[in-house]
C-alpha cells in the first residue's frame, strides 16, 4: 500500500503473511536488479567502458562488439519495461483485480489495496477520474453480488458435493441468475498514478450503501472484483494552464479526486499553481488521512489546508471561501462531495459571486 500516515487510531489491517515473505519466490537480494539504475544503467555502462579499454589495450577490435550488444540489450529492456509500465484497463472491458490488503481508517471508512497484473504496472489514472466497481443486485431482497455464479460453476460445484449432508443441500436454493441487474459504482483511486503492482482505494460505508456495506463485511485477501476505467471529464492540463488557483470544497469521501489533483501536483513539482483546500466534516473523528493532510499543509507552500466541522464552524459559509479568493478570474473552483454538500456549494459560488454554475468552466463538480 502506499505511505499513508492515519489520525484516527492505530490502524487495523488485514495480516497478509505471504506479503511479508519472497515475492513469487524472488529472493529480495536480487530486487535492487528491478531498479533501473542498478539493473540496466550501471552493467551498461560498465560494459561500454570496459569494451573500450579492452580495445586500447589491445587492439583487437572484435571487443567493440560488445557495445552494440550491449545497447541492443538495453533498448529492449527499455521498450519491455514501457510495454509493462501501464495496466490495460479500459471501459469497453471488465478487468479483475484482486483485494491485497485493507486499513480501517475510520470507523465507516476503509482503504482497499488491489493488486494489479504484475509488480512492473502501474494504474496511471488521469487525476480527478474514477474507476468503476461491478456488481450485481437482486430486483427483490437488493442482495449484492459480486460475481454471478455460472452454469457451468454450479453444475460441478453439485457434482463435487456428492456424499455430503443430504439434508444440508437441500436447504440451499439454487441462484437465479436473472433476478440480478449489473450495477457500478465509482471511486477514485488515492495512490500515486505512478505505485507500481497496485492501487488503493478510500471507501466510506454509508448508512444505506448496500454496495460499500457489502465491501465492507465481505472484504477478503484473494477477492476479486473486476473494473473498468477510467471515468471522468476533468482535465488537468488544461486547468493548471487556465487557473493560477484551485479552491477545493471537498465533503467526507469527496476528498478523494482532490487528493489525486494535490498529488499530481506535488509529483509534477508544478508551479504557479496555489491550492486552497476546505474540507468540510460532520466531527473532528470523522476527517479522513488528517495527518496526511497536516503534512502536506506544512511541506508544501502552495497549498492550505482547512478543516471545517458542523460541532466547531457550522456549516460551509460564503466567509470560509471569500478569504481563499483573491483573484477570482484566475481561481478554478473544484467540488466533491454528497448531493446535499453539492447543492449547497454550488448555491454559495451562485449567489455570492453570481457565477452561472451550471455552465461555467470556473466551477467543476466531480
Amino acid at each position: 500500500m502506499s505511505e499513508l500516515i492515519f489520525e484516527n487510531g492505530e490502524e487495523e489491517k488485514l495480516r497478509v503473511p505471504e506479503a511479508e515473505e519472497n515475492n513469487g519466490g524472488v529472493d529480495k537480494g536480487m530486487e535492487i536488479l528491478n531498479n533501473p539504475i542498478h539493473g540496466m544503467y550501471i552493467p551498461s555502462i560498465l560494459m561500454i567502458c570496459g569494451s573500450i579499454i579492452m580495445y586500447l589495450v589491445t587492439s583487437y577490435k572484435r571487443c567493440l562488439v560488445f557495445i552494440p550488444m550491449t545497447i541492443f540489450i538495453v533498448l529492449y529492456r527499455f521498450f519491455l519495461a514501457i510495454n509493462k509500465k501501464k495496466v490495460n484497463l479500459n471501459f469497453d472491458t471488465w478487468s479483475r483485480f484482486e483485494l491485497d490488503d485493507k486499513f480501517i481508517i475510520s470507523k465507516d471508512s476503509c482503504i482497499y489495496t488491489f493488486k494489479l497484473g504484475s509488480e512492473d504496472e502501474t494504474l496511471n489514472c488521469p487525476p480527478g477520474s474514477s474507476v468503476a466497481i461491478q456488481a450485481f443486485e437482486h430486483e427483490e431482497t437488493g442482495e449484492i453480488l459480486f460475481e454471478l455464479p455460472k452454469e457451468n460453476d454450479a453444475e460441478e460445484k453439485e457434482e463435487s458435493e456428492e456424499g455430503d449432508n443430504a439434508e444440508e443441500k437441500e436447504t440451499q436454493a439454487p441462484v437465479d441468475i436473472s433476478k440480478y441487474k449489473e450495477i457500478c459504482r465509482f471511486y477514485n483511486p488515492i495512490s500515486s498514478s505512478t505505485t507500481k503492482g497496485t492501487f488503493d482505494l478510500l471507501i466510506k460505508s454509508n448508512t444505506n450503501g448496500k454496495f460499500s456495506k457489502k465491501i465492507a463485511s465481505n472484504s477478503y485477501k484473494g477477492l476479486q472484483l473486476s473494473f473498468k476505467g477510467f471515468i471522468g471529464t476533468y482535465d488537468h492540463n488544461k486547468c493548471i494552464l487556465d487557473y493560477s488557483k484551485f479552491v477545493m470544497l471537498a465533503g467526507g469521501s469527496g476528498l478523494t479526486p482532490m487528493l489525486q489533483v494535490i498529488s499530481k501536483i506535488i509529483e509534477d513539482k508544478t508551479k504557479g499553481v496555489d491550492i486552497e483546500l476546505i474540507y468540510c466534516n460532520k466531527t473532528k473523528k470523522d476527517i479522513l488521512l488528517k495527518n496526511e493532510l497536516d503534512e502536506i499543509n506544512d511541506s508544501q507552500e502552495s497549498i492550505n489546508v482547512t478543516y471545517i466541522t458542523d460541532d466547531d464552524e457550522g456549516l460551509l459559509s460564503f466567509v470560509d471561501i471569500k478569504d481563499k479568493v483573491e483573484d477570482l478570474e484566475n481561481t478554478r473552483f473544484l467540488i466533491c462531495g454528497n448531493q446535499g454538500f453539492r447543492d449547497h456549494a454550488l448555491d454559495l459560488l451562485s449567489k455570492n459571486y453570481e457565477i452561472d454554475t451550471k455552465g461555467n468552466k470556473q466551477v467543476f463538480v466531480f
